[in-house]
């Protein structure tokens, strides 16, 4: 990842979303981050820093791939809705934890 990228308006937040509907869709199917790796052909790495909350830049391939790999179609990980958005950040403890700000 580019260091010194720097994102305009919302986009690292609309970024972060898309990992945490992703790690959403993970957690619900059962996989770990490493079989999703394995499943998308993506790294362990890749997927690991897409969770994470700091954003991280996705190709469309990419987002192809984990959507293939969690049996959902493409768009469900970039949708915008704030009360999905919600209930992800709820079903997910790292994302809860960083919402209200445990270490």
């Amino acid at each position: 990842m580019n260091p010194n990228l720097r994102y305009i308006g919302n986009e690292a937040n609309f970024l972060k979303n898309i990992g945490f509907r992703i790690q959403f869709f993970r957690k619900k199917s059962g996989l770990s981050q490493e079989e999703l790796a394995e499943k998308s052909g993506l790294s362990y790495s890749t997927i690991s820093h897409i969770e994470s909350s700091t954003p991280y830049p996705m190709s469309m391939v990419a987002i192809y791939r984990i959507a293939n790999a969690l049996d959902v179609a493409p768009y469900q990980l970039l949708k915008f809705d704030w009360d999905q958005i919600f209930n992800c950040l709820l079903y997910t403890s790292d994302a809860a934890d960083d919402l209200i700000g445990v270490d």
